[in-house]
């Protein structure tokens, strides 16, 4: 499986190095298959988000993860855009920063633990994921005749609509499209026999 969603990462790369764009993003979303993956084995083959030994060192692991990412981020001088699947960066050293990177805000956040709203959006951040772009352009529309492109009034009004839709999507997709958002399985996996 590891091989399979690593392939996938990186056929999802090689289209975005040749410029092949695809309809609905399919290309981006090849490219972030294995941090999907990732998370899995996070969650079922450690114990990273559990309460473990390594937890006295919070602080100088997140430092180490973060500081990492910012010098490799730095060596390159090149942002990544995956809303046209830009990734300028070599591949391993794109997947391993990021990982890196992940595992330094999953530290962070394990430390400061439980925030109400932050997460319950948190939990159901596909759910944002996938419905912020449909908001975020069409009340733009609305806005920038008022505001203009790019006004840090409007950009903040625009941030709180599309907030307050995405989590007001959240129960109605998850009541009538549980598997599309990841609330079931889509495919059900054989269980193994004890």
């Amino acid at each position: 499986m590891l091989l399979l969603f690593f392939l996938t990462g990186i056929l999802g790369l090689a289209l975005g190095h040749y410029g092949c764009n695809l309809y609905l993003y399919i290309d981006t979303s090849l490219t972030c298959t294995p941090f999907f993956f990732m998370g899995y084995l996070f969650r079922k083959k450690t114990n990273l988000l559990n309460k473990n030994s390594y937890d006295k060192f919070w602080l100088p692991i997140a430092i180490i993860c973060f500081s990492t990412v910012v010098s490799v981020y730095m060596h390159y001088q090149e942002y990544i855009d995956l809303r046209i699947n830009k990734v300028p960066y070599h591949t391993i050293a794109f997947y391993t920063t990021s990982m890196i990177g992940i595992i330094g805000i999953l530290i962070i956040a394990k430390r400061i633990g439980h925030i109400p709203f932050i997460s319950y959006i948190g939990k159901y951040s596909i759910v944002i994921l996938g419905m912020h772009f449909f908001f975020n352009e069409f009340f733009r529309q609305f806005l920038n005749p008022y505001f203009g492109s790019f006004n840090p009034i409007s950009d903040i009004i625009l941030f709180v609509i599309v907030l307050i839709l995405s989590s007001a999507a959240i129960p109605i997709l998850c009541k009538f499209t549980p598997k599309f958002i990841a609330q079931e399985d889509l495919i059900k996996m054989p269980q193994k026999k004890a």
